[in-house]
């Protein structure tokens, strides 16, 4: 059996984007989100209601609410 490495494509307020490993645990996942938010933090507070600020945080929001467990994976 062939695994597929899952990923999602961010894209930063700086419209630069990055891909991002969903096959890690949410622990993982919660690490990277909170080191995303401090890198972008000025960003966020000084652009609160800008585009590019809601679609950041709301892709990192998916990407933790869309967390499988190895679990729920096999019952795919």
């Amino acid at each position: 059996m062939i695994e597929r490495v899952s990923r999602v494509r961010i894209q930063l307020p700086n419209s630069e984007k990055i891909v991002l490993d969903r096959g890690i645990t949410l622990e993982e996942k919660v690490e990277v989100v909170e080191c995303l938010l401090l890198e972008w933090e000025n960003a966020i507070e000084d652009n609160w209601e800008s585009n590019p600020i809601k679609y950041f945080l709301d892709s990192l929001y998916n990407y933790l609410v869309w967390h499988k467990d190895e679990e729920d994976r096999g019952k795919e």
